[in-house]
């Protein structure tokens, strides 16, 4: 398998993360692309042209983070990234759609930066405003050790408002979230998939 991926896309962080702690580091190619000059192969496989998308070994293109780990766990029969069912499954569906969510928030605010948008505009503050109520939620609901797609995302998202110097503050305001955060960031499927 193939996975096309940038290494700044936390949502490609989330799935090379999930290929880690699914143990298939070894079944699937890591493709690095540069979205501003996509290859053929890409827009071929993801008509959107975007990242992460994974093209299987018969040449079926999967694409978005959430439907490509709900893929790699059914095709490994592994329950250990996306739970079964349950209040496990729900808890860490919503908590991938809050990571992902944050992620959203930060990707959109960067965009309307390299607009020349300013910082203090409406849509921008908007979503400040998301990140910042989604780190206040986590922080009294602070995710739990075992990395599922929830988790992982959740991960990915803080990491990728550290690297972008988004949010910077948002660990010293917050001390139980960055207690989680800095242990989950050394698990080896963090470590391993940065």
């Amino acid at each position: 398998m193939r996975l096309f991926h940038t290494p700044g896309s936390p949502y490609a962080r989330k799935v090379r993360a999930a290929i880690h702690v699914l143990q298939m580091t070894d079944q699937i190619e890591l493709i690095k692309v540069d979205l501003a000059d996509p290859p053929a192969e890409l827009m071929a496989a993801n008509p959107l042209g975007k990242v992460p998308a994974l093209v299987t070994p018969d040449g079926v293109a999967i694409y978005d983070s959430p439907v490509i780990i709900d893929y790699l766990s059914e095709l490994t029969d592994s329950h250990v990234v996306v739970p079964s069912y349950g209040a496990t499954r729900w808890l860490s569906m919503k908590q991938q759609a809050l990571g992902d969510g944050i992620a959203d928030a930060a990707i959109f605010i960067r965009r309307l930066a390299r607009a020349n948008v300013p910082a203090d505009n409406a849509m921008a503050q908007a979503q400040f405003r998301a990140i910042r109520r989604s780190i206040d939620l986590l922080e009294v609901r602070v995710p739990g050790p075992h990395p599922d797609v929830g988790k992982l995302a959740i991960a990915a998202a803080l990491d990728f408002l550290n690297r972008v110097g988004m949010e910077t503050d948002w660990a010293a305001s917050h001390p139980a979230l960055a207690r989680w955060f800095d242990t989950f960031m050394q698990l080896p499927c963090m470590t391993e998939s940065a």
